[in-house]
């Protein structure tokens, strides 16, 4: 048995967290994450595949907790790219969205509490002062915090189990 180079983990974990992000930002194919968040699941799924078939390449033991923290870094990383790209995208544009969302609420409800208007509207000022609202990235940030990492470190905990398992009844020198 070799020993395992420091860079097969950290390119694993890049491997998931490109995956995710595409899998969150490209149109039509970020409707996966309407199931379950199978994007972010294929992601950390992908990074952890990547993980053992380069592992089998060198003959090096495969654990479940290399796909765990292969999946749990891919979200946590992924999330914050997604919300820094998400402030780019935002900055650049110019708009202040949450005059759409006052409109779509008020379309499709026939009445909006006061509170969520008070809300949209205190979204929107930060909208027009800022170019962008802080309230509205640091919420996105926390709830990907809590999400991606939770999600990838399935997809990778599933991607271990299912290429160690293949793997061991191809070779015996891999570890349970």
């Amino acid at each position: 048995m070799t020993t395992q180079p420091k860079n097969l983990k950290l390119n694993s974990i890049l491997i998931g967290t490109l995956a995710i992000t595409f899998f969150v930002f490209i149109p039509i194919i970020n409707i996966i994450n309407i199931f379950c968040f199978a994007g972010v699941v294929l992601g950390g799924f992908l990074g952890s595949a990547y993980y053992c078939s380069k592992a089998k390449q060198q003959i090096t033991q495969i654990f479940l907790k290399d796909g765990i923290l292969i999946g749990l870094f891919s979200g946590i990383l992924s999330s914050v790219i997604v919300v820094l790209i998400s402030l780019i995208t935002t900055l650049l544009s110019k708009t202040n969205p949450m005059i759409e969302i006052s409109e779509m609420f008020n379309s499709f409800f026939k009445t909006v509490p006061n509170e969520i208007n008070e809300v949209i509207q205190q979204l929107s000022n930060e909208y027009e002062t800022l170019g962008y609202s802080p309230t509205l990235m640091i919420t996105m940030l926390v709830m990907n915090l809590i999400i991606y990492p939770v999600f990838g470190l399935i997809g990778g905990l599933i991607g271990v189990a299912i290429f160690r398992k293949s793997s061991k009844s191809n070779n015996n020198s891999l570890s349970v």
